[in-house]
């Protein structure tokens, strides 16, 4: 009978901790979804780590216990995660809205991170370092007045083997939306991806267009380098007038690439393509 007794008080006790959590994460709003799985185990991790360097040990079992059975972070946790950073296989950041104390986001996605609104408004980023893609803009950046490092790579999709089903995406070319983050200390951005179709009357052989690159004011005094030639047609530019001459009927793209820099903690590139639609 003793020996019951002490396994229900046990029981018991063991309930009083987790009870509130529990009764939350089946029916309350205090806990948020995490759609990447990589990111909620990030978070999770994280969170757990910190608990535990706090001496909270029995929030962090807590923790624990809730997060492997409902899968949720609870929301009263998220002011402790400064850093979000892992090889990520889904590119969504969905859930780090409520992380008001994030200061660096790393993440090398298998396929390109396309959306930067859950971390829209975190004024306290101080680093981010990420493969994007399918954006023409950073406009969702343009309040993150303590960034002071962004990196961002894009490989396009049309090389990968594995998803020949993928079209190119859309390439980021315009950075203007940086241009009030005094705090900038430091831009690599290397982009790769499609600009708009264009529309040529078979037979034209010459096209020109304005570059469409648009600097930000970090870039304000650099001259962009830009190279259009392929095995057939001929490439020019001047004062940001490109030009391309000798442009066959069959041919499918236009070839755009370019290259600026600052010193050494400023560039900007792009490997682009620009898709022809003929039309008789």
């Amino acid at each position: 009978m003793k020996k019951k007794l002490i396994t229900i008080v046990g029981t018991l006790m063991l309930g009083t901790l987790v009870f509130p959590l529990v009764a939350k994460a089946t029916g309350g709003n205090g806990f948020i979804q995490v759609p990447s799985i990589d990111v909620r185990s990030n978070l999770f991790e994280g969170i757990k780590t910190k608990l535990s360097e706090d001496g909270e040990s029995n929030l962090a079992k807590d923790l624990e216990y809730v997060y492997n059975r409902y899968g949720v972070i609870p929301l009263e946790y998220m002011d402790k995660v400064t850093y979000v950073g892992s090889d990520w296989v889904e590119p969504y950041l969905n859930g780090l809205e409520h992380a008001e104390n994030l200061e660096r986001l790393m993440g090398e996605f298998i396929d390109e991170l396309q959306d930067f609104t859950p971390i829209k408004n975190s004024r306290k980023l101080k680093e981010i370092l990420v493969t994007y893609g399918n954006n023409t803009n950073l406009k969702d950046l343009r309040n993150l007045e303590n960034l002071e490092k962004l990196t961002i790579g894009s490989r396009g999709v049309s090389d990968r083997e594995s998803w020949p089903e993928k079209m190119d995406m859309l390439a980021l070319y315009d950075l203007s939306d940086l241009s009030e983050l005094t705090n900038l200390k430091r831009i690599k951005i290397d982009t790769a991806g499609l600009l708009q179709t264009i529309t040529l009357k078979k037979g034209t052989k010459t096209y020109e267009m304005y570059s469409p690159v648009i600097k930000s004011s970090q870039f304000k005094d650099s001259v962009v380098k830009y190279y259009g030639d392929d095995e057939e047609v001929t490439f020019t530019e001047k004062d940001s007038l490109l030009r391309w001459e000798n442009i066959d009927n069959d041919t499918e793209f236009l070839l755009l690439t370019w290259d600026t820099s600052v010193g050494e903690n400023y560039h900007f590139s792009g490997d682009t393509k620009i898709p022809i639609n003929w039309i008789d």
